[in-house]
């Protein structure tokens, strides 16, 4: 019985040596593709094919290529389970908190305006938080119903999401971000106007995902209510309205 017991050890050892080294070679694949967003770890899910990502404080998943992602909760119908949930509350307090220090939960305060491409509409009286990533075809789509607002000021955080980065990287240099955020929105080349030049795209991108950001578009007002994905003007106004 000894030779079946060796075999079976070897087998187990083997295959939890393909499966860590099969992560990581995701999670540098990832790191490469996507350098101005903070991947922690990556580890199989309960799905095919799919790896479960610890981005911060979120969890996201995709596939081998870091080509397809999913956004949300992965659930265990069968067992009434939040798989995601269940692996979030898994996190130490400190993680949990998305800092270290005295708070307890992320704010709104860690966002820097500087660190925001800023758009006035009107009086500006309203204000509006934007997380959008220059790739995203939704974040595209909820522009054209944002340039119908009125009186209104969107401060437009630049994030990596579903991007490497570099097209936004583009705008943030360009000698006038407002306008090159609008060019590029609408499909258009957006070229550099300094050479050097230092965005805040890592900072953002950890921010948001610190705040419970899951994917791009999403809209916050000042006092964090948010309005996840596309959205029509008339829902917008409403929101804006609450």
């Amino acid at each position: 019985m000894l030779k079946p017991i060796i075999a079976t050890l070897t087998l187990v050892l083997f295959a939890a040596t393909s499966n860590a080294a099969d992560t990581d070679d995701v999670l540098t694949r990832l790191k490469t593709q996507y350098p101005a967003t903070q991947f922690d770890s990556v580890v199989r899910s309960e799905l095919a094919n799919i790896y479960e990502i610890r981005m911060g404080n979120n969890i996201a998943y995709t596939d081998a290529a870091g080509k397809l992602w999913i956004f949300g909760h992965l659930y265990d119908m069968a067992q009434s389970r939040d798989l995601t949930a269940e692996r979030l509350k898994g996190k130490s307090p400190q993680d949990a908190a998305g800092m270290s220090g005295g708070d307890t939960k992320p704010s709104l305060n860690a966002l820097r305006p500087k660190d925001a491409i800023v758009r006035v509409k009107g009086k500006g009286t309203r204000k509006l938080i934007l997380f959008s990533d220059v790739e995203c075809p939704y974040c595209a789509r909820l522009e054209k119903e944002l340039s119908t607002l009125d009186d209104v000021t969107i401060y437009t955080y630049p994030v990596a999401f579903v991007s490497d980065g570099y097209r936004a990287e583009s705008v943030w240099c360009s000698e006038n971000r407002a306008e090159a955020w609008d060019r590029a929105m609408r499909g258009e080349e957006v070229l550099r106007h300094a050479s050097v030049c230092l965005s805040p795209l890592s900072r953002n991108t950890k921010i948001a995902m610190d705040l419970g950001v899951r994917g791009t578009p999403t809209m916050m007002q000042m006092d964090g209510t948010r309005l996840a994905g596309y959205s029509s003007a008339s829902r917008i106004e409403a929101w804006l309205a609450r």
